[in-house]
């Protein structure tokens, strides 16, 4: 297993009502954390496995740049068999570049291309 966080954004970077943004690796629930508040709250790691949860999201100024929703799929029992992560958001190309810069500056880094299906 990998030791360190990936993410992308795993929808086309083209104007749509939805963007996905991609987490995997050990570690990834604490990066999601620093980037994402559920409106409930609720640590990251408290959250039931598979489960939206609504929330701000945040840009590396802490700024809150949308309210998407996010889940957790707990390892092995994700695509990657790693701890993984998603966020739901507006289909906004600024939004999902914002959310990966703000991810990236908290300790991710960009997956290479099919990195995600390298590591399933």
């Amino acid at each position: 297993m990998s030791k360190d966080v990936i993410v992308a954004i795993s929808t086309p970077l083209a104007p749509s009502a939805i963007g996905i943004i991609r987490l995997s690796g050990k570690g990834c629930f604490e990066i999601l954390e620093r980037v994402f508040r559920p409106i409930n709250k609720d640590k990251i790691t408290n959250l039931p496995n598979r489960k939206l949860i609504l929330g701000d999201l945040l840009d590396s100024e802490r700024n809150i740049i949308d309210r998407p929703l996010a889940c957790t799929f707990k390892g092995p029992y994700s695509y990657t068999g790693e701890d993984s992560a998603e966020i739901h958001c507006h289909g906004s190309q600024v939004v999902l570049m914002e959310a990966v810069r703000a991810l990236i500056k908290e300790g991710a880094r960009q997956a290479k291309a099919g990195e995600f299906t390298q590591r399933a």
